[in-house]
């Protein structure tokens, strides 16, 4: 893949998972709290905030790893499956981040 090629595929998904991210912004949080949901799992198990968004996480961890395990049975996914899934990572790796900020830890 040449350098340009790669810089325009980093930058589309780049793009897509800050719309998502707005766009999940209106159904997740209260307007004040970006990171609510993770905060209301935590006390509704007796866990940290960053215990939820690890549970939570594995959900698209484990997806990922199932749709990779499956393409090298050569079972195809369409565009639109993997970006789905590669968007959903990616977006719980920026809410990880602004966990870890939040809590002070990094």
């Amino acid at each position: 893949m040449t350098p340009e090629k790669f810089k325009e595929t980093v930058n589309e998904m780049f793009t897509q998972c800050c719309d998502l991210l707005s766009l999940k912004e209106k159904d997740y949080s209260d307007g004040k709290d970006r990171l609510i949901q993770f905060k209301k799992a935590a006390s509704l198990k007796g866990e940290t905030p960053l215990d939820s968004l690890a549970g939570m996480m594995a959900k698209h961890t484990t997806k990922l790893y199932t749709m990779l395990e499956d393409s090298r049975n050569e079972e195809l996914f369409s565009e639109k499956q993997w970006e789905e899934v590669l968007n959903d990572h990616t977006n719980y790796l920026f809410l990880l981040k602004a966990v870890l900020v939040e809590e002070g830890l990094i």
